[in-house]
């Protein structure tokens, strides 16, 4: 039940290839058994070695042991472990409130400048209930079942049949359910956008209880990064895409100018990644390597090519700040939106 509690998708494809049977098959194998366990026992498996600690130590340094470090390195107690490790879950996590209605959908982006006040009354255990919160996760698995299904309807995944909600459906049917599954998307992206203009409205009465006027701002800021967010990563995926030259036999002189073609790319990828650095958001938010990255690639123009060889040095500097690039951009929406959720948060805490 906890695993399946948000994947709501009704697609099946066997795998026949499958060497293990997948949790629903192993569940339903165990329910023919007809046992039940009378006592449970949350004994650690660890108990059943002996000198675990030893064996513990073994397969720490083994696992370890292709790091190279720099700087001291330093053993954490549990103690200190668990603290960090909890802190780190709340630091990237939103207020439990929402009850999980926002971890894998953002706030629905609405005219709020022109939207009428509402001073229509409505709970806050309405508003992210178990329904509400399904009904997002219901669209999720219908979006993403009919991107599978277009891929079995042009074949790119092989299959002669599948299975939906239970039927067994040919490979050639899958555009007539593609069709129906759109619809009900549809349907539920209107009945979602509707909660969310509920949410906007019952927090905006909640901001004008408290005296305070930062709702809007932290709405326009999340929807202004959102309509942006596109076309700043679009330059990181045409830059990778312009870049497969580099794992394919190619001559001096075409190696010369594909180099030259990026350019452009490069210009604006530098830019920003400037904008990312100047941006107080990010504070305290990028890891330090992840700057030092940044700072390299910025500060100067670097070549990748010259006379019959590539300058890997320079390529892992251009690498290095791509995957950052696209770490920071992914950074700064979250970062954007858990400001938001927080202060909603903190208006019905």
């Amino acid at each position: 039940d906890t695993l399946g509690k948000f994947n709501k998708s009704k697609l099946v494809i066997k795998d026949q290839w499958a060497s293990h049977p997948s949790t629903p098959e192993r569940i339903e194998r165990l329910e023919q058994t007809n046992l039940t366990a009378d006592k449970i026992t949350y004994t650690p498996a660890s108990t059943i070695f002996r000198n675990i600690e030893t064996t513990q130590k073994k397969l720490t340094e083994k696992l370890f042991k292709p790091i190279e470090y720099k700087g001291k390195v330093a053993t954490l107690s549990f103690r200190q472990f668990r603290s960090e490790y909890d802190a780190d879950y709340v630091k990237n996590s939103f207020p439990e409130i929402f009850r999980s209605y926002y971890d894998h959908k953002n706030p629905t982006p609405i005219d709020i400048n022109t939207l009428p006040f509402s001073d229509e009354s409505v709970k806050l255990e309405d508003l992210f209930s178990d329904e509400k919160t399904d009904k997002v996760y219901n669209m999720l698995a219908l979006n993403s079942d009919i991107d599978t299904l277009k891929q079995i309807d042009n074949k790119a995944i092989p299959v002669e049949t599948f299975d939906y909600d239970g039927k067994k459906y040919r490979q050639e049917a899958a555009q007539k359910l593609i069709r129906r599954l759109e619809k009900e998307s549809k349907e539920l992206e209107k009945q979602i956008k509707k909660n969310d203009l509920k949410i906007f409205n019952f927090f905006r009465q909640q901001e004008q209880n408290a005296k305070t006027d930062q709702l809007i701002p932290l709405y326009q800021t999340l929807f202004d990064f959102d309509k942006t967010f596109e076309e700043k990563y679009k330059i990181y995926t045409d830059l990778s895409e312009a870049l497969q030259f580099l794992n394919y036999t190619t001559s001096f002189e075409e190696i010369r100018t594909n180099f030259v073609d990026i350019k452009p790319l490069e210009s604006a990828m530098k830019e920003e990644i400037a904008r990312i650095l100047e941006d107080d958001i990010y504070e305290g938010e990028i890891p330090m390597e992840v700057e030092r990255n940044f700072t390299m690639y910025l500060s100067k123009d670097f070549r990748y090519f010259g006379g019959e060889k590539y300058y890997d040095d320079n390529l892992n500097v251009l690498f290095s700040a791509m995957n950052d690039y696209a770490f920071a951009l992914s950074k700064g929406y979250f970062l954007r939106k858990k400001e938001l959720l927080n202060y909603k948060g903190e208006l019905v805490k």
